[in-house]
C-alpha cells in the first residue's frame, strides 16, 4: 500500500498542488479581510512557484471581478 501511494505522490505536480492550495489561501484572504503582510505572503509564494502576476491578477478577477482585483492591487501597493 504505501508503494502505491509512493507512486502517485512521485506522478503528481506538486507544484500544481500547491499552487491550487495557495489560490485558495489568498481567496480566504480576500474574503476575509486577512492582513496586507498575510496576502503579500501568499503572493510571494505563489510568484515563487512560478506564477506571473497577470495570471494571479486574471485568477482574482475571474472569481470577484475586475474592480475587487484593482482594490486589492491598490490596497496592495498603498503599503509597500
Amino acid at each position: 500500500m504505501i508503494s502505491k501511494t509512493e507512486d502517485v505522490l512521485e506522478k503528481t505536480d506538486l507544484k500544481t498542488l500547491w499552487s491550487d492550495t495557495l489560490f485558495e489561501m489568498l481567496f480566504d484572504a480576500i474574503e476575509n479581510q486577512w492582513s496586507n503582510n498575510a496576502l503579500r505572503e501568499i503572493l510571494k509564494h505563489l510568484k515563487i512557484k512560478g506564477l506571473k502576476p497577470n495570471k494571479i491578477l486574471q485568477a482574482i478577477e475571474s472569481r470577484y471581478g475586475k474592480e475587487s482585483a484593482h482594490k486589492l492591487y491598490e490596497r496592495l501597493n498603498r503599503h509597500l
